[in-house]
């Protein structure tokens, strides 16, 4: 698009084609372009555009769950998952439609010893594993994936104290009479040699930096 004017801004420009009563098929429909009233066209490249119409499709889709390549924690092993819902309506056109080839969530199990429990966004790929999901409505669009994660009795646990370290100075004329942390002890797993030498797990430091709440 050519314009002779001046103290243009892109804001004020733009350019459509008109849908209005057409059907199914291929349309070469004019540009029409929008420009400022102290603006005069010269020129609008391209000035025609080819449109194709299509017939909306819609497919319910069984939900297929693709793990990583992480595995749960050593001496952990995990369930079939459970998805909820899961089937999804998928929408779109129908020549995408047709090429629809997986509807899937990603999971990722890498180093868990507890049972995986999240909402996950559902992807579309073709049959030749490209995403396109873009193409498409889905609904509903997340799913809840519940895995569960069991010891298979060869993991070695211990429950140590939480060391709550803090950084910092509080206000003069305070100091510190206790941190309590929530949960005060947690549950590790792993080599049963290296947690006979581990006292306690620590936290990030607390920064008490002038602090004088009680």
């Amino acid at each position: 698009m050519v314009l002779d004017g001046g103290g243009l801004e892109a804001g004020g420009l733009g350019a459509y084609v008109d849908l209005s009563g057409l059907g199914e098929g291929e349309h070469r429909l004019e540009v029409v372009p929008t420009t400022p009233i102290t603006a005069r066209l010269l020129s609008l490249t391209p000035s025609y555009a080819l449109v194709r119409i299509e017939s909306e499709e819609k497919t319910v889709a069984e939900v297929k769950v693709r793990f990583g390549e992480g595995k749960p924690a050593e001496g952990f092993g995990a369930e079939t998952a459970v998805l909820s819902p899961s089937q999804v309506t998928v929408s779109g056109a129908k020549s995408d439609v047709e090429t629809i080839g997986d509807v899937f969530v990603l999971v990722d199990l890498t180093g868990r010893t507890e049972s995986f429990d999240a909402q996950l966004p559902v992807y579309v790929k073709d049959g030749e594993g490209n995403y396109i999901t873009d193409r498409f409505t889905i609904s509903p669009s997340t799913i809840r994936v519940v895995v569960p994660i069991f010891n298979d009795g060869s993991a070695t646990s211990a429950t140590l104290p939480v060391k709550i370290p803090t950084k910092g100075n509080v206000a003069p004329g305070y100091a510190i009479a206790s941190i309590v942390g929530d949960p005060e002890t947690v549950t590790v797993y792993g080599d049963a040699a290296l947690l006979q030498r581990v006292a306690n797990v620590e936290t990030e430091p607390v920064d008490v930096s002038g602090s004088k709440n009680r």
